[in-house]
C-alpha cells in the first residue's frame, strides 16, 4: 500500500464518495438495520472484488462492526440506509480505512482511539487493516477525507450503532 491516497474535501453526502466507499458504508448501514439482508452485502462484494477477498472483506467487517457496537466510547451516529448523508462518524470510519491504506499510522491511531476505547483499539487496528489490504489488493483505493462542515445539515438523521 502507499502514501498517494489524496485528502479532499466531502461535502458529507454519498455522491462525493467512490463505489467502494458506498459499498463499505451500505455494509455498516444494512448491518445495523437489516442484517437478513447481509447475504445482500457479501454478493456485491463478490462482483467488486471476487470470491475469496468477498468472504475476507465481509467477515472482517462484521467482526469490526460487532467490536465498534460493543466498544464504541460514544454512541455511533448512522444516517439511514437509503440517506445520501454521510455523519461524521461513517465518514471516520471511512477515513480510518484509507489510512490503513496509506500507511499513516499516526492517522489511523488517532481515529480509532477516538472510536473505541484501550480495550477493542488492537482489534479495531487489525480489521481495518485487514479490510484496507483486501480493497487495496482488489484495485480499490480510498481517499481521506475531510468534512466541509458547511455543507452538513444540522437535521441529518441517524441511527445508532448497537451490537
Amino acid at each position: 500500500m502507499t502514501n498517494s491516497n489524496p485528502i479532499t474535501a466531502c461535502a458529507a453526502t454519498s455522491q462525493e464518495l467512490s463505489y467502494i466507499e458506498r459499498l463499505l458504508l451500505h455494509a455498516l448501514r444494512v448491518w445495523v438495520a437489516r442484517r437478513d439482508r447481509w447475504p445482500e452485502i457479501v454478493l456485491e462484494f463478490n462482483r467488486a472484488c471476487g470470491p475469496l477477498p468477498a468472504t475476507r472483506i465481509c467477515e472482517t467487517l462484521q467482526d469490526l462492526f460487532h467490536v465498534l457496537g460493543i466498544h464504541a466510547r460514544h454512541r455511533i451516529r448512522l444516517c439511514p440506509m437509503v440517506c445520501c448523508h454521510v455523519s461524521h462518524d461513517e465518514l471516520c470510519l471511512l477515513n480510518l480505512v484509507a489510512a490503513q491504506q496509506d500507511g499513516a499510522v499516526v492517522h489511523a491511531d488517532a481515529l480509532t482511539r477516538w472510536l473505541v476505547g484501550n480495550g477493542a483499539i488492537d482489534c479495531v487496528d487489525a480489521h481495518t487493516r485487514t479490510v484496507a489490504q483486501h480493497l487495496y489488493e482488489t484495485g480499490y483505493t480510498l481517499e481521506r477525507r475531510y468534512l466541509d462542515t458547511v455543507a452538513l445539515p444540522e437535521q441529518t438523521p441517524v441511527r445508532q450503532l448497537v451490537h
